[in-house]
């Protein structure tokens, strides 16, 4: 039953992928891959159901509090804001008295009398008038920025990162404005964790997901040795590698914290698997469907997500597509991490505790299991 359920799944999920791709449209891939696979897993779960019942505590990565988010995330800017309406109302409101008295002796000026007094006070008058409106347009600057901050927050909504081509659609402006709004923003220290990927594509509002960002790109490989193995085995761990290596070089083209992580995550656990069958060769028969359906899917996922963020125009369609196959990547990674799990389930393998760091970046935006129970 286990390898039934197992190969109609794989089948089923290549077809749905394939079909999206040819057609580019992502609108449900999500939605229907998810639909099948809680119908597959449910049944399964069933099977195993009185064997081990042992669940592993999982420490979850929360997203923060409000309290926290002004305390210990998030500089307060009242005084910047308070400070740039003096500055807009003593700038404009002088600015209005001088641009009068500027217009006032210009026509003195013209119609009177002219002399150097008059000219004199003239120059003065347009000076303070240019001064003040300068005054003026700073504490707007200053004003707009703080209520801009707050969009940031807003935006976030408790997550520790988040897309710069997100916060544009939020806050109505252009990423490369956002970009450099940020750096400021990170300069003065309103975000007291804050850090851009190198990129500038990402904002990260707290060291630890800063760290985690480093470990995906810092990622070293490790060259492989089969000696002692079969020509079968060996077989099998060469080709998982090139999978490996495939997902790796995808992650290394795709710019981004989020989709990073969650490319890293499949990794790891390719790489958890293979590294079983090394130790377990007995086990080959149990992931030759999981080779033959869900490493080329995921391949295929990634590369048509490369292709669209590599589109010069990111509209809302793309934005949706990468959101969508974003999700679906999840999906697919946490019930196959599942079905292995039960799988190898008699020699105590068990994925999930590998995976918990970068699970805990992902626990926040609801990509958790429970869609699966």
């Amino acid at each position: 039953m286990t390898k039934n359920n197992w190969e109609v799944l794989g089948e089923n999920i290549r077809d749905i992928v394939q079909n999206a791709v040819d057609s580019q449209d992502f609108q449900k891939l999500n939605q229907t891959i998810t639909s099948t696979m809680t119908r597959v897993v449910n049944e399964m779960e069933k099977s195993f159901q009185k064997t081990d019942d042992k669940q592993t505590q999982k420490k979850v990565y929360q997203p923060y509090t409000k309290e926290e988010n002004n305390i210990h995330l998030f500089a307060r800017t009242t005084r910047t804001q308070v400070l740039g309406i003096i500055l807009i109302s003593i700038g404009y409101g002088m600015g209005a008295i001088f641009i009068l008295a500027f217009l006032g002796i210009l026509m003195g000026t013209l119609f009177i009398a002219k002399n150097i007094a008059m000219t004199t006070l003239l120059i003065i008058f347009g000076l303070l008038f240019i001064s003040f409106m300068l005054l003026g347009y700073k504490g707007t600057n200053m004003f707009s920025q703080t209520k801009r901050f707050q969009k940031y927050i807003h935006e976030l909504s408790g997550k520790a990162y988040i897309n710069i081509e997100q916060l544009s659609y939020g806050v109505q402006k252009s990423s490369q404005f956002i970009k450099k709004d940020l750096e400021n923003m990170i300069s003065k220290g309103w975000f007291l964790e804050g850090h851009l990927d190198k990129e500038g594509k990402c904002l990260m509002v707290t060291h630890e997901a800063y760290n985690e960002y480093l470990k995906t790109i810092k990622k070293p490989q490790k060259e492989h040795s089969y000696e002692g193995l079969s020509e079968d085995v060996r077989e099998v761990l060469e080709t998982g590698h090139q999978y490996i290596s495939e997902i790796r070089q995808c992650n290394h083209h795709i710019p981004g914290i989020e989709i990073s992580q969650k490319i890293s995550r499949i990794e790891l656990i390719v790489q958890k698997i293979f590294q079983h069958i090394e130790q377990h060769p007995e086990n080959i028969p149990n992931i030759r469907k999981f080779m033959k359906y869900y490493l080329p899917t995921t391949i295929k996922l990634l590369k048509a997500y490369k292709e669209l963020d590599q589109q010069p125009i990111q509209g809302e369609n793309i934005l949706n597509s990468k959101k969508e196959i974003e999700n679906t990547l999840d999906t697919l990674n946490s019930a196959f991490e599942k079905l292995l799990d039960n799988l190898f389930r008699d020699t105590a393998w068990d994925v999930s505790s590998d995976v918990t760091v970068l699970e805990n970046l992902l626990a926040q935006d609801g990509l958790t299991e429970k869609s699966f129970k």
